[in-house]
């Protein structure tokens, strides 16, 4: 996943910075804090952290928690990683990040550490597939835990109007909107994936797990 091969290039570079015995490899150079744009990578997977993790829960729509080598470890939303670690000295706020990221933070040790701009990038089509459905007379919305600002940039690729963006929800609130749309009347459909996704394709009439 590209997140975890970000939150590894990171650890990798932490020359020192991690405690003793923390399980990764150390790099020459630690990592610099990047202005104004999202990184990306290439894919490399030639490095590989070797900690083993335990305890590992999964807190749907807000992030993970394991134990590596003693140390809490916790990745996800900004807010979620403020309530695992209260300390967030050296750590960028979310507002430097361009407007179409998304913020993933990470703490280690009871301790923010990381925070990384995640973007989407549009399949091949989905434009097309958008405007397709609106010329049937379908109204198309987007639902989606991600920042307002990600999501409007997503959907203003797509020609979405801004009414039919949903952004920051968590799973039980893409249930909500399906339910509250089909009280309206309406003939709902959801398209989605994964266990943010679920509540809402079993709530769903018409579901479309991809």
């Amino acid at each position: 996943h590209p997140v975890a091969r970000a939150v590894q290039r990171w650890a990798l570079a932490q020359r020192g910075a991690l405690p003793a015995g923390a399980g990764v490899a150390q790099a020459p150079a630690p990592v610099r804090t990047a202005e104004g744009g999202c990184a990306t990578w290439d894919g490399d997977q030639t490095q590989r952290a070797t900690a083993e993790a335990r305890d590992f829960r999964s807190h749907a729509g807000r992030g993970i928690t394991a134990q590596v080598n003693g140390q809490p470890v916790a990745i996800g939303s900004v807010s979620f990683i403020r309530e695992q670690a209260p300390d967030w000295a050296g750590v960028p706020d979310e507002a430097k990040l361009p407007p179409e990221c998304t913020a993933v933070a990470v703490a280690y040790g009871g301790q923010a550490a990381l925070l990384l701009g995640v973007s989407d990038r549009l399949r091949q089509g989905a434009a097309e597939a958008v405007r397709a459905l609106q010329a049937e007379g379908i109204e198309v919305r987007l639902a989606t835990g991600d920042r307002a600002s990600a999501a409007q940039a997503i959907a203003a690729q797509v020609g979405l109007p801004a009414e039919c963006v949903h952004a920051e929800l968590r799973p039980a609130d893409k249930q909500k909107l399906v339910r509250d749309l089909a009280a309206q009347g309406r003939k709902v459909g959801f398209v989605g994936d994964g266990i943010n996704d679920a509540a809402a394709l079993a709530e769903a009439p018409a579901s479309f797990a991809i």
